[in-house]
């Protein structure tokens, strides 16, 4: 640009004169961006961008834009600008923009503009990132089905380095297989999986430069659930805990599905266990649909269902009387109950206050009346006269009777009752509602009070022995000092001694081959120093 300080000077015969004259041009500003120290942008190294802006007059208006990867133009304010004028008017002002790695996609393309009254220019500049991209932050396994593992994770602090991200799977020591989401995904799920397997995934960070390091998480997926549903699923009803029993058979474990649990499902709740048995708390009276369903950590099999009318509550028979027939019989009477249509018969229990004082029978739904004679005799009866129903509900009246020692004899008729036979195995005691009989507990406590007076004399005889075998071994020890000396003579006779005073007066001679003496020594008395001789009796015997 011709700027500056021009001079001239004229010269002829007589001389010379010289005169200098300033040129001032005015024109818009002239614009130029560099970059330092380079135009790459790594993790530890930012760009400086630097725009130098001569003019004349002065610029007006510094801006800088930006255009990124995607073609999207956007405003830059982060400039700081200085401002310089020389002799020529001439204005230089250097605006200075820092870039830094999380400013940036992939690359950016950077544009200062300077405006003056003459008019505007423009410089760009290019600004690219380099070096390995930062790893995703936060990777985790967030669910897994039998064929699936789904990770997540969290942009990197400067995700702005990343342009997609890699997430890899494998069996253990086996080759990484892989695939591809974009930089704005923070999820992927990796599908076409072998159930209840072990398998080991990451995510990378990748850019154009390098791959980012990533860590090796351990992943399981789940068992497939199971194939098949219960089987033979019934229902029952438990009056002595007002419950419904639920059973089924059991589902079998396949390789991929093995079971956990069954999941009970009712109209209104839902109930786990891993038996396969279950009691139920329903609402008298009302038809339920029951379900049934094996699970595991897969998810639920299949379902078997079945409905079940719970009974309602019964009513007990009316007029439940009893009568004394004799001092060893008795009679009951009553009414049928309410809802008589669901009778399937009754049972009478009667138990005593004497031990084995308990019997059981059944009678026909149709009667009304039956009398009992009474094998034992107690002081009073309990009798139990239970309504049982065809679909195993029950209810239960009970009565006292009072000494049948004591009869009214207007009473002593049994022609209107109807003589009950117990049950051959009613005669064994059995446990009552209220929990084991009477003579049950007495026979156990009789019982263990025989073991505790066996154990005491059996301790008895064993100390008797005891001090018996230490006063044997001390009166041993004493004598030891006189150990050889005889305490006794044997004898045995042969041949046989006379019958009588004659036939011994004509032999005086009896032949007494073997003699000897008893010793205390040793622990009992032995027979030594045998020896033969002959004895001569006396010639007047004694008896």
């Amino acid at each position: 640009m011709d700027i500056g300080m021009y001079s001239v000077t004229v010269t002829n015969d007589a001389g010379e004169d010289t005169n200098a004259v300033k040129i001032i041009i005015q024109f818009q500003p002239d614009v130029s961006v560099v970059a330092t120290p380079s135009s790459l942008v790594t993790l530890t190294q930012n760009v400086t961008l630097q725009c130098t802006i001569r003019a004349n007059p002065g610029a007006t208006l510094v801006s800088w834009t930006r255009r990124t990867s995607e073609g999207v133009e956007e405003p830059v304010s982060l400039h700081r600008e200085t401002k310089a004028t020389d002799e020529f008017s001439v204005t230089t002002t250097i605006s200075t923009l820092e870039v830094s790695l999380n400013e940036i996609d992939s690359q950016y393309s950077y544009t200062c503009s300077a405006e003056n009254v003459l008019g505007n220019s423009q410089n760009s500049i290019t600004v690219q990132k380099g070096g390995p991209p930062p790893p995703p932050e936060g990777v985790k396994v967030s669910s897994t089905t039998p064929t699936t593992i789904t990770l997540q994770w969290n942009k990197p602090s400067l995700h702005t380095f990343v342009d997609e991200f890699k997430v890899e799977w494998r069996l253990p020591i086996r080759m990484w297989s892989s695939k591809v989401v974009d930089r704005t995904s923070i999820s992927a799920t990796i599908d076409g999986l072998t159930p209840n397997t072990r398998y080991e995934v990451r995510v990378a960070s990748v850019n154009t430069e390098a791959v980012s390091t990533s860590q090796i998480l351990n992943a399981i997926t789940l068992h497939e659930p199971p194939s098949s549903p219960p089987t033979s699923v019934s229902a029952k009803w438990i009056q002595e805990q007002e419950r419904v029993q639920l059973k089924w058979n059991a589902v079998q474990s396949s390789v991929d599905g093995s079971v956990q649990g069954y999941l009970v499902q009712t109209s209104n709740l839902n109930h786990t266990t891993t038996e396969t048995m279950i009691l139920l708390t329903l609402q008298r009276g009302t038809l339920q649909t029951l379900r049934v369903l094996a699970f595991n950590s897969g998810g639920n099999g299949p379902s078997e269902e079945i409905q079940y009318l719970v009974p309602p509550v019964r009513s007990p028979v009316e007029d439940f009387t009893l009568m004394k027939l004799s001092s060893s019989s008795f009679g009951v009477t009553w009414s049928p109950p309410a809802d008589v249509a669901d009778l399937a018969g009754y049972n009478v229990t009667i138990l005593g206050t004497a031990p084995n004082d308990y019997w059981e029978t059944s009678i026909d739904s149709s009667v009304n009346s039956a009398c009992f004679d009474v094998p034992t005799f107690s002081s009073d009866y309990r009798v139990s006269l239970r309504s049982i129903y065809t679909d195993n509900s029950y209810v239960s009246t009970d009565k006292e009777i009072i000494s049948l020692k004591k009869v009214d004899n207007s009473v002593e008729n049994k022609e209107n009752c109807i003589k009950v036979t117990f049950l051959e195995s009613d005669t064994t005691p059995s446990p009552t509602e209220e929990g084991l009989s009477v003579p049950i507990i007495v026979a156990v406590i009789v019982v263990i009070a025989l073991l505790v007076v066996l154990s005491g004399v059996v301790g008895a005889i064993f100390v008797f022995w005891r001090c018996r075998r230490q006063k044997n071994q001390h009166d041993l020890e004493s004598n030891s000092s006189t150990s050889n000396k005889p305490i006794g003579v044997a004898f045995r006779l042969t041949p046989s001694p006379p019958s009588n005073d004659d036939e011994l007066g004509k032999n005086n001679n009896v032949s007494l081959p073997y003699a000897g003496f008893l010793t205390n020594k040793g622990t009992s008395p032995s027979l030594v120093s045998l020896s033969r001789l002959t004895t001569i009796h006396p010639k007047t015997p004694k008896t």
